[in-house]
């Protein structure tokens, strides 16, 4: 006898609906709660989301640069800190994972900042960055989507070669992209990534 069944613990929590007393539901979260959740995710608009942003950042002590790189439709929201030390060493960008923003960073960029220039972009879709349609179909389409921009981004910052950071999403991301342009990625430094592949 395995020990989950030994415990009584099912394989998949439906198995056990049938056993439910005559009469009986499932009970679901009382509608207070789901109403502050609701309150918590509701869209602010992006002079909040900004603002929110702001506070976060100056939370490091340091003085960076808030910029919006791209057209009006492609724009992808980027904060920029400059080397503490002249030093001649390449930028590091940073890219955040599904669902966040640049401010994740909040507690990393003075340190990295003491000997590196350190820009942090948000994607597209996520963060104060632009919100364009996401009509992507499959693997290749969706990072199609995310790469053109971000390959944009490096262009128009004047980036030849740098330190490419990412989590999560971020660091999927970063690895195409480091496939994509061997020439433009020094190091790649990858925080937990995700991958859509299966493990061999």
């Amino acid at each position: 006898m395995s020990l989950a069944r030994s415990i009584g613990v099912l394989k998949h929590p439906l198995q056990n609906l049938s056993r439910l007393a005559p009469g009986k539901s499932i009970q679901h979260p009382p509608k207070a709660m789901l109403s502050k959740i609701a309150a918590w995710w509701r869209p602010v608009g992006e002079n909040k989301m900004k603002d929110a942003e702001d506070d976060l950042l100056k939370r490091g002590g340091d003085s960076y640069r808030s910029l919006r790189v791209g057209d009006e439709k492609t724009y992808l929201n980027t904060i920029e800190l400059p080397a503490q030390t002249e030093n001649g060493n390449l930028p590091v960008v940073l890219a955040h994972g599904y669902g966040a923003g640049v401010g994740m960073w909040f507690r990393n960029l003075h340190s990295m900042s003491e000997n590196h220039r350190v820009l942090a972009f948000d994607w597209l879709g996520c963060g104060a960055s632009a919100r364009p349609k996401f009509s992507a179909k499959s693997t290749e389409e969706a990072e199609k989507f995310f790469l053109d921009s971000f390959e944009e981004w490096r262009q128009e910052m004047g980036l030849e070669k740098f330190i490419l950071c990412g989590h999560s999403l971020g660091g999927y991301l970063s690895s195409a992209y480091a496939l994509e342009h061997p020439d433009k990625v020094e190091k790649l430094v990858l925080i937990s990534p995700v991958s859509p592949y299966e493990q061999a």
